[in-house]
């Protein structure tokens, strides 16, 4: 396990950071609590590429409990939610900056199994479509997903969706790309796939 899997320190690292400011203190000692026990629980996930995934993960599940003791479990669902896609809406834009690349599907094609390799650590497995890496088509699957997989071993399968979302904000508002993608793993598919479409 890498020694950063600390529970203040995931919390920082997630995308809910700004949103834990405005929390009091007795609240956030609840998700640091909370998210140490899932740590200290899924010792086999927390190695050096999942750790971005973990903070978001570990926070929102811990988020999810806490916010359950004040609000209705819709109402909790809601605020993992917005505050999650707030954030990804601000992380968008960086993605829409590749569009000014030269040939940007192609580049994306060489870049992302090798961003992908180092984000991704136990649990992760893709698909990648060497054959069709073009300047206008680029095509992979995720065949095993491990939001799917703890979001599923805690019995909170509606987490899922709200990270699968997060996929369609920041590639679905692409200038000039289509992105689709038919099924995910955390809604409905064997498989999660990924088609990018110079318009």
């Amino acid at each position: 396990m890498s020694k950063d899997y600390k529970a203040d320190k995931l919390l920082k690292k997630s995308r809910y950071n700004n949103y834990l400011l405005t929390l009091n203190v007795k609240t956030i000692e609840k998700l640091i609590q909370r998210v140490d026990k899932l740590i200290k629980e899924n010792p086999e996930y927390c190695d050096d590429g999942n750790i971005k995934h973990l903070a978001n993960i570990f926070t929102a599940i811990a988020l999810y409990d806490v916010l359950q003791d004040d609000l209705t479990k819709a109402e909790s669902l809601d605020i993992v939610k917005f505050e999650m896609w707030k954030t990804v809406e601000k992380e968008s834009e960086k993605f829409k900056k590749i569009i000014k690349i030269p040939y940007s599907l192609k580049i994306l094609g060489i870049l992302l199994p090798r961003m992908f390799s180092r984000g991704s650590g136990y649990g992760w497995e893709y698909r990648w479509h060497k054959d069709t890496r073009s300047n206008d088509y680029l095509q992979f699957e995720c065949t095993s997903c491990i939001y799917q997989q703890i979001f599923n071993k805690y019995d909170m399968e509606e987490l899922g969706p709200v990270f699968c979302h997060s996929d369609d904000i920041n590639y679905g508002s692409l200038p000039g790309i289509r992105f689709t993608r038919e099924h995910t793993l955390c809604v409905d598919g064997q498989e999660c796939d990924f088609l990018f479409v110079r318009k």
